[in-house]
This record gives C-alpha cells, structure tokens and sequence, in this order.
C-alpha cells in the first residue's frame, strides 16, 4: 500500500524555515519549523552512526539475559537452516529403494493412491559419529498431486531415538518445504533426518537396487529410476534453497494494486521485504553468519542485476526500510567480498534517495548511516510536519480518508513514524514526547485504537477519490492487530513502543488487542516496521515486568561550579530490573527543572549496564540548578547542581514598592518608585545614589553604575543602585503584567541578566512613604505641617520633635504611585513646578472622608507625590488609619496618622 506524506514546500531555509503542508480537508498552512519542539532544525544531528535504528550492543546485552530457546524462538528467521547447513555428511555400503503404490481411504472418504519407494541403507556412518547396520524411510507422492513427502517411521528400523513417525514435504514446482509432522526434539535424530534430507539426491544417485513389482499393485505405471533421481534432486535443492532462499531480481516496479490492477511486482517485492527484515534482525541482532550469507547473496544478486532500475519511491521504500536496518553492519562484515560492497553500494544510493522522497523512515536510517546532518534534521521536519496535520481526534487526514484502506494506511503511517522517533531516539532526541497542540503520535495511536473498535470514527472521513488498493465499497480492512503464525505483523511497530512505554495505558491497550503475553504471538515481524522487532525490542522486563521506579542516581549529583563552566562529572542514572539486573536501551529523559544551565543531550539510552549519562554545563546565573531524570513512567530521579558567580540575583518576590508597606506593593504603575531586592548588582563599596549633576535633561538615567532594569525590554529609571537593593521609577509601560530583570554591564557583551519576576501593571499604586517602617506593617505615614515644616507624628518619632496633628492643621502627605497628571511629568523626570493628578482621589482619614483637599500632585522638584489637606473637627485621637484611593487602587491598610482632640 502506497503512504501518501502531506504534501509539504519548504519556503525558506535562511534565518526562519517554513514549510507549507497541504492536507485533504484543509487549505495550505506555513508551519514553522525553525525550532521544532525545544531545539532549533540545524540542532537535530547525527550523534553516533554506529546505531542507526537499535544499539547492537544493548541488544545482546538483552538477548544475554534470555534462555536460549527464547532468543531463538524471538530472533532466528529459520528454526532449521543452520541445522541444514551444518548437517553431518553420511557414507553408507549399499542403498535400495523398493517401488510400489497403496491404496487408502482419507478421513473425510477420499480414495488416497500413494506411490513410494522405500528406501534403504546398509551400515549408514554420519560425520558425527552415529552409526546403524541398517536404516529405512519412504519417498512418496500421491496421485494427481505434486508434492512430494519423506516420511521417517520406527517400523523397520532400529535406532533408538525414532520413536514416532515424522515428515516433511517438498513441492517441486515452486521449492516450498513443508512439515506434516513436527520435526524430531531429539538433537542426533534430527541430525540424521536433515542429513539423509540435504542428501537424498547423492543416495539415489548411487542406489545400486531397485525394485519394481511386476505386474504393478493396480496394473498403473509407478515411479522410474529417474522419476526418482529427479524427485531427489528437487528435494536437496528445495531444502538448500530453504535453509539459503533467494529471490529473483525485481527490474521493474512502476505498477500499484488498485481495484482493477494487480501487481506482482508489489507482491514479489513484499515478499522479498519481509524475509529481508526477518533474516536482516536475526543478523544484526546476534550476528549469526548464516542469515549474513543470506542476505549477502541476494542483495549481491540483485545489485549486479540493477533490480529496480524502474520504480515508483513507494515500492522502493518497500526494500530499503529492511536494507537500511543491516546494510550499516553487513557492508563491514568480511563474509562480503569488497567488489561486491561496492556494488551493492553503488546500486542502493540512487535507490535510496528515491526512496527518501515518499518515506522519511527510509531518510532518517540512511541519513545516521552517512552522518548527513541535513538529511537527519529534514527527517525530524517530517515528523513534525505529520504532527502538524493531526486532528483533535488523532486522526492522520491523509491516510483516515483512505475508506476501507484507512485503518491499514494511518497503521503504515504510525509505522513510519514510531521508526522515525526510535532512530532519532538512537542519536539522543526524544520526539515520543514531542507535541502540537497537545497531539503527539500518542494522540495518533489512541485513534487507530479507537477507530478499529468504532468504524464510524473513520467512516466520516472517507473520500471515495483517495487512494486504496480495495474498491471504496469493500469492508474496511481489519489487517492491522490481525497475528497468523509466520506472516508478516502489521503492527509489528507495537514492539518498539511497549519497550518504550511499557507501563502505559496504551501500552496495556496494544498488549491486549494483539493478544500479546510472554512469548504469546511472538516473534511480531514486518517489512514495514524494517525488522523482526520482537527481536530487536523485546525487553527482557516484558517478560518479567519491572516495579518502578527502580532507578538511582548513579554519579554527578551536588557539584559546584562557576557560572558557565561545564561540570567535570556526568549526570548518570542507573535503571534496574526488579533483581537489580541493569536494563539496557531504556529511554532516559533529562530536563532542566529550576535554575539556570544546559545539557549535552536531553535524552539517552542506558547502555549494557542500564546507565545513562548527560553533562551538565551551567548557566550564566548562579545558584542552584535541579536536573530532571525519568524513564519508564517512573517519579523523577532529581539531581542538584550549585553555580558559583557574581551575576545579578534577584530574591524571590523581591521588588516592592519601595514605601516598606506590609504586604509590599506589587503592582507598577508609570512614575511609581519601587525598589529591588536580591545580591550583587554592584561590588560592596561602590554603590550610591544619583547625583544632581548626573541627571540628562532633569531626568534619571537608565543605566547607572553599570545597573539597568528592563520592565519587559523597557528600561526603568536609576534611582540609587547598591548592592543588594536597588530603588527604580518605573518607565512608561502599558498592559496589565510585565517581565522585570536586573542586568549588571548593562549595554557591555559581558551583560549578565536575572531571571524574570512577573508584575501586575496598573495606572496607579497608591503607598504611602513611612517616617519609621516596620515589620507589623503598621507604619506612620511621612507627614509635615504645610505652614512650619513640623513633623506630624508620634510624640517618641525623632527624639520627641513629632506632634500630633489636631483640627485646622493643614498637612502634607508625600507618596508615590499616584497617576497621570496635568502638566503631565514623564516618568524618572523631576516635577519642575506644580502636576496636579488627573483623575480623583479620595482621601480617608479615621474613617471618615476627607473633603478638604487643598492639592494633589507632583512635589514640585522632585520624584514624588503630595497631598494637601485640612484635619477637619470631631476626629478621635491617637493613631488613626489614613488611606488614598486612585483610578480605584488603595494605598496597603497599615498607614496611620496621630491625631490629637484640639
């Protein structure tokens, strides 16, 4: 089946790369695809070329860990062709073969003519050592039928170890071999059997005796002594070709199934893509010399034959997802001969750019394998492209559109993407986690679940144009989790992600659609998913699941360094099994979690031992630094770093309104004072306050001392800047939050920034100055006599020389945060004459509002606000709350002012 990508143009590959995709129910969008996920495109890379889909050295570290059984049962392609291969060559002194024909009646009434020869042998010695004086079994064929049949039975003989009957058949014209019976368990017997098999044509060749009856049982011709060679001949061939098979070289492939079209260049090629992906993972996977011979001679046969010299990239893709998995190891091996490498080479480059064009599967294999950067980076696009087109529901729009063909389709698609995302995984890049709006390929597999339960789910989507092998008015095609015992898998990709996602809610979905448990329906196998990746996945915690989390911290953790140095010792993590055994090729996750820093690679896979490792280089700002590691759905193992520096730190919460008010003021408004609290801004010593003389244009500088403060990407005004405090006017800013950072060598290369404190944005903060404040909150406000300049106060505020203010004074209140005012005074400019506020204010004094309010405004002459009135009669005394309203922001509760009766 053909696999449609969006279609995709890529716009610009300067500073911003955008790529347009096109899908079926929508018009064209521009994604951009300069940063994908958290990386930009040129960072997605090749890391290590020796691994292009699975670590082999991790695989085997897992094979290690299973009987030997299993690792057969999981890896080898053919059960039986090294014991074909390596079967013990036979002499024997004399052979016969007596012909004759019986006649049966079958289990459902059919008459059976079965004409044999049974043959025998005198003194028959094997390599090995096995002798008997004599041996005996028969060759025969029923009537009307071509396959031919060895049978090997105890009657007749005498070797102990045959004590049932066993066969195995062989049709002539097309070479498959078959088996009736189950083959013999016993290890010598078995021997015998493949021995007398691969050898049959050598005794009958040799047999000095045969016997035909005459006349004949039922008066009909029997076998001859050539019928007989040529059968002979027929069977050593077809089980050599068994143990070694070969494929006829496709030329052409330009053809695709359709309602009214076979192809049999399609089939011809799914059936080479399949034995190739089998024989290819038993290679890879145990590096076993007789599935490298295999593969070595077909390819080495259909390179010289220049196979598919005429193709579509869809068919191509057939061949080169299986090719690309063991070629990188195969082209290394000396069981290839060095001409023969070169021209398999020559013959898979141009196939497997074709290739790459339809599936970015093939790409991305192709691209670890030459180290292709840019091949690498474009692959991950196409991940993210497909992303891109998701729907809510998961749905691929390309392939659900696909009627009866939809579910195999978006099958093939989460195929090609879940290689995709392993051989990036490979290389130190995690895109399992990797989203769009929230729809990752979790999102994509969740729907194929789903719609292979629902058909509706894709029944709405159909569009009876769109490309399908079936006609539109088919069944849908229910192929997907379907298992039958040595086919190909279609969801064989399920194994790459249960060793990915084990304890996961899809995972226990999958496990159960495919009826997988233990080694139940296993070995899952498809040319599609490139490989047998029962073989190369399965974990040896599928088996016997692991308890997590059952990981630790094995190095790194609580190093100290200087700000943007690279720590000296890896972050490693140990993940185990539940005896504590390492578990290789486990996906670890590393994030940063608070602070400031980078990592060398934000995923990786343990190794043999079950470690994984990162580094970790520190950031430009000091203090403490929280690396993340996951795996396996387990709780995050945390390691802790320090950075050592003197950039600007900003404590938390730590810009207030510079008033002292309990709780701080913090919200800014344009012309209020704020101070900003943290460490280092300047060197001890050298902090102070502007001078007059370093106003420009009677107006506070934006960089003092080296010091400035962004309000977003606005810079405040300086007021004083010392070390651990600095006070700011806040800058003409708008919106309702801003993002405020300190830098220190503001404007210079080496300018080192804080991180960002969020603060609400309003058109005035209202606070009071404070003569004395204090930790309660309860401050007393900065209050003069407007006629003598007294300060109004408690009678013990400065020695005693405060007093109380009583009815008729008239009082000046100095603030900050007020408002606009007209004339209007820019922000961090000192007022040059009068300002009065623009919008109202309300004063409140002892509860009670103040109506008399002679002046509200800028202190003239200075950053301030002020506020004149006259304490009216009938006030109680003591201390009494005082409050200021603005464009319906209060001053803090707290603020008092001393009154007294008279």
């Amino acid at each position: 089946m053909r696999f449609l990508l969006p279609l995709v143009f890529v716009l610009s590959a300067i500073a911003q790369r955008t790529v347009q995709v096109c899908t079926p129910d929508a018009a064209c969008t521009t994604v951009d695809t300069s940063r994908i996920g958290s990386l930009r495109f040129e960072d997605y890379r090749v890391t290590n070329s020796s691994m292009n889909l699975a670590n082999l050295e991790v695989r085997r570290a897992h094979l290690s860990q299973f009987l030997q059984a299993t690792q057969n049962l999981l890896c080898t392609a053919n059960p039986n062709a090294n014991a074909i291969l390596n079967a013990p060559s036979l002499r024997f002194n004399a052979a016969s073969a007596d012909i004759s024909e019986v006649e049966s009646v079958g289990s459902s009434g059919q008459l059976i003519q079965e004409v044999y020869a049974q043959i025998q042998l005198t003194n028959l010695v094997l390599s090995d050592g096995f002798f008997t004086p004599s041996f005996n079994f028969r060759l025969s064929r029923n009537r009307g039928a071509s396959l031919l049949t060895l049978t090997f039975a105890p009657a007749g003989n005498s070797v102990v170890e045959l004590t049932e009957r066993y066969a195995l058949s062989v049709d002539p014209n097309t070479g498959r071999v078959g088996f009736p019976t189950a083959l013999p368990t016993n290890a010598q017997l078995l021997r015998l059997v493949w021995s007398l098999t691969a050898n049959l044509n050598k005794i009958l060749t040799h047999a000095t005796a045969y016997k035909v009856p005459n006349p004949t049982p039922f008066g009909r011709p029997l076998f001859t002594p050539d019928d007989l060679r040529d059968f002979a001949n027929s069977v050593s061939l077809s089980v050599a070709a068994y143990a070694t098979p070969s494929f006829p070289p496709v030329l052409e492939a330009t053809c695709e199934k359709s309602p009214t079209n076979s192809c049999l260049a399609q089939d011809e090629l799914n059936t080479f893509a399949e034995a190739l992906a089998r024989q290819g993972s038993e290679y890879v996977a145990t590096k076993s010399a007789t599935p490298a011979r295999v593969l070595a001679t077909n390819l080495t046969t259909w390179a010289k034959a220049n196979a598919l010299s005429k193709s579509t990239p869809a068919n191509t893709a057939i061949l080169l997802r299986p090719i690309s998995l063991f070629w990188p190891v195969l082209q290394q091996d000396s069981i290839l001969a060095a001409s023969d490498r070169d021209t398999i080479n020559a013959w898979l480059l141009p196939l497997t750019q074709s290739a790459a064009s339809q599936d970015f599967s093939v790409k991305i294999l192709d691209a670890i394998t030459r180290r292709d950067n840019t091949a690498f980076a474009e692959s991950v696009e196409r991940y993210y492209l497909v992303l891109n087109t998701l729907r809510a529901d998961g749905s691929i729009p390309e392939q659900a559109q696909r009627g009866p063909c939809a579910l195999s389709a978006t099958n093939l698609a989460i195929s090609q993407m879940m290689l995709t995302a392993e051989a990036a995984a490979t290389q130190g890049f995690d895109l399992y986690s990797l989203s769009v709006n929230g729809r990752s390929i979790h999102t994509a597999i969740e729907f194929l679940l789903d719609a292979y339960d629902n058909y509706p789910l894709l029944a709405k989507y159909n569009n009876p144009n769109a490309s399908c092998y079936l006609n539109n008015a088919a069944p849908l095609e229910r192929k997907v989790f379907e298992l039958q015992p040595n086919a190909a898998s279609p969801a064989a990709w399920v194994e790459i992600y249960l060793a990915r996602f084990p304890a996961s809610a899809l995972a226990v979905r999958l496990k159960a659609k495919l009826g997988l448990n233990g080694l139940t329906n296993r070995p899952l196998a498809s040319a599609a998913a490139a490989a047998n990746t029962s073989c190369l996945f399965l974990t040896p915690q599928e088996l016997t699941p692991v308890s997590l989390p059952n990981f630790d911290i094995l190095s790194g953790d609580n190093q100290t360094g200087p700000v943007n140095s690279t720590l000296p010792e890896r972050l490693a993590a140990r993940v185990r099994g539940n005896a504590g055994n390492p578990l290789p090729n486990i996906l670890l996750n590393f994030a940063i979690r608070s602070g400031s820093g980078t990592l060398e690679t934000t995923s990786a896979l343990t190794d043999p031992f079950g470690v994984a490792t990162t580094r970790l280089t520190l950031g430009p700002r000091s203090g403490t630094i929280q690396v993340s590691a996951s795996a396996l759905g387990g709780a995050p193992l945390v390691f802790q770093a320090t950075a050592q520096g003197n950039d600007p730190k900003l404590s938390p919460d730590g810009i207030a309104g510079v008033g002292g008010s309990i709780p701080s003021v913090r919200t800014a408004s344009p012309g209020a004072i704020l101070s900003i609290y943290g460490a280092d801004f300047v060197t001890a010593g050298l902090g102070r306050r502007v001078r007059s003389e370093e106003l420009l244009d009677n107006r506070l500088p934006t960089n003092f001392l080296g010091v400035c403060v962004y309000f977003d990407t606005t810079p405040a005004y300086m007021l004083d800047v010392y070390p651990n405090q600095l006070n700011i006017v806040v800058p003409a800013i708008t919106g309702t939050s801003t993002q405020v950072r300190v830098a220190k060598n503001c404007g210079t290369a080496n300018e080192q920034r804080t991180d960002a404190q969020a603060l609400a944005v309003s058109t005035a903060a209202p606070e009071f100055f404070s003569f004395q404040p204090t930790s309660s909150g309860n401050n007393p406000v900065t209050a003069v006599d407007a006629i003598t300049g007294e300060f109004f106060g408690p009678l013990n505020l400065f020695g005693g020389t405060a007093k109380p203010a009583k009815p008729g004074d008239y009082v000046t209140l100095y603030l900050t945060g007020l408002g606009t005012t007209l004339p209007a005074v820019l922000p961090g400019m000192l007022a040059t004459g009068a300002a009065a506020l623009q919008s109202p204010v309300t004063l409140k004094l002892a509860g009670q509002t103040i109506t008399e309010i002679l002046y509200a405004g800028f202190s003239p002459g200075s950053l301030i606000y002020q506020i004149n009135f006259r304490v009216p009669a009938g006030l109680p005394a003591n201390q009494q709350p005082i409050s200021v309203t603005v464009d319906g922001q209060t001053t803090p509760v707290g603020a008092y002012l001393t009154l007294a009766l008279r």
